[in-house]
């Protein structure tokens, strides 16, 4: 059973049997001590797919495909020449493989990660998984979100020439409260920019980005904040319970971060302006 603790969770995954290639992501996230606090066991297995009396919510068949079977919803993933490869039950944290797996390629650990619905259980545990680039300011975290294209990636590196910043993670966080504290805690996927590592750190500030043609702070109102977390975190937009448990999340933590919106250009004059906020309003 390999052991993974992402945030304060201990994750059991049996690999023992299943068409997972190994990746240095998750790795990181590796833990081999007695853990005494919570568990959560991925359950797997293999038979043969059952659609009888499933009802289909969402078709893509390129990728994916969202059945309702009784109270449950069953995500089934389409995989090498497979139509149907797997299936991904949220509910009860399970996958179920098609026998057929055996044969085709394996799946990357980090994009298999990203699919098991463990996001689900952060929302269910009053965290979220996060979309945005994670700087080391000063060992505090500062998150930089928005829309893709937007220059997350950009303003993270220019942070890193010019402030000597260091990127956690280059595209998702996990946030959860620790002692009462909002903190940023790294996690095993980090989309294309393949920086992931792994530290926890206080969050001093969660900065929307915006492209605009002079650099300055856009104070938001508390529905513009929430608007924009909830836009950022990662939930089954299929799924009520988990959009309220999205808005509920953000609603607490615009009661304790500071979230603040940053036009800006790609340059240095970005990274001033922001240094200068953060350091009279946040004392970063």
């Amino acid at each position: 059973m390999a052991k993974f603790l992402i945030g304060d969770v201990l994750l059991e995954i049996d690999y023992s049997s299943m068409p997972v290639e190994g990746g240095e992501n998750l790795d990181k996230f590796s833990y081999n001590a007695v853990w005494h606090g919570e568990k959560l066991t991925l359950q797997t297995e293999f038979k043969e797919l059952d659609f009888s009396g499933a009802e289909l919510k969402v078709g893509d068949n390129r990728v994916c495909e969202v059945y309702k079977v009784g109270n449950e919803n069953m995500l089934v993933y389409h995989w090498g020449n497979l139509f149907r490869g797997f299936a991904v039950w949220p509910e009860r944290f399970a996958v179920t493989y098609s026998p057929e797996m055996r044969g085709q390629p394996a799946l990357r650990e980090d994009w298999f990660f990203s699919i098991i619905s463990f996001h689900r259980q952060m929302l269910l545990r009053g965290g979220c998984v996060f979309h945005a680039s994670y700087i080391d300011i000063g060992d505090k975290a500062v998150l930089f979100t928005a829309p893709s294209n937007t220059g997350k990636s950009t303003q993270a590196d220019l942070w890193c020439r010019f402030a000597d910043a260091e990127v956690i993670n280059g595209d998702r966080v996990l946030l959860k409260q620790k002692n009462g504290v909002w903190c940023a805690y790294g996690y095993p996927s980090c989309g294309t920019s393949g920086i992931c590592q792994n530290r926890t750190l206080p969050v001093a500030a969660i900065v929307v980005l915006e492209q605009g043609q002079e650099n300055k702070i856009v104070q938001l109102t508390a529905a513009q904040k929430i608007r924009a977390l909830v836009s950022a975190t990662e939930v089954y937009l299929w799924d009520q319970t988990e959009i309220d448990k999205a808005f509920e999340i953000a609603g607490n933590i615009i009661a304790d971060v500071p979230v603040i919106k940053l036009s800006c250009r790609p340059d240095e004059d970005a990274v001033r302006v922001l240094q200068s906020f953060l350091e009279e309003s946040i004392d970063v």
